[in-house]
């Protein structure tokens, strides 16, 4: 998928365009590169084993048992759970977006974490998006649509 990356955090720019300011580093337009494969889909990897290891599962709940109203989403790297290898194999981040628009980067400690997050989200509607970072095959994406 044809993508703009931030050359300084690698931060994956959703819109069509680069933005102004990187959200996450605050590096200037000029050091974004559009790639081509940017982020693969479940739909774009077709070596055995890659997607089921590093396309995001993502799962969204309704309901909250610590903030009222709000809308839960759970992250998961894989349908099998991605490896989380010291100083080897891991997933370095998870950038997370509500309507193409960044939200949060969830940084992941391959010694002591593994790759799965819980966001408390305040809106209920819009494409949620994540987009998780191995240090060694790069980016993937998964997307779904928030409704109450």
């Amino acid at each position: 998928m044809k993508k703009f990356v931030c050359k300084m955090c690698g931060y994956v720019e959703l819109k069509d365009a680069p933005p102004e300011k990187c959200p996450q580093c605050g590096a200037p337009a000029s050091q974004f590169e559009e790639k081509e494969d940017a982020v693969k889909t479940q739909e774009d990897e077709t070596e055995s084993g890659l997607k089921e290891k590093h396309v995001p599962e993502i799962t969204v709940s309704g309901v909250c048992s610590m903030v009222p109203g709000c809308v839960d989403a759970h992250i998961k790297i894989g349908s099998v759970l991605h490896p989380m290898e010291p100083e080897k194999h891991w997933i370095m981040f998870v950038d997370v977006y509500l309507d193409r628009e960044f939200i949060s980067r969830i940084k992941f400690n391959p010694a002591c974490l593994n790759p799965a997050v819980s966001l408390h989200l305040k809106s209920s509607e819009g494409e949620f998006a994540a987009v998780s970072h191995c240090n060694l095959h790069g980016n993937y994406i998964a997307q779904q649509q928030l409704a109450r």
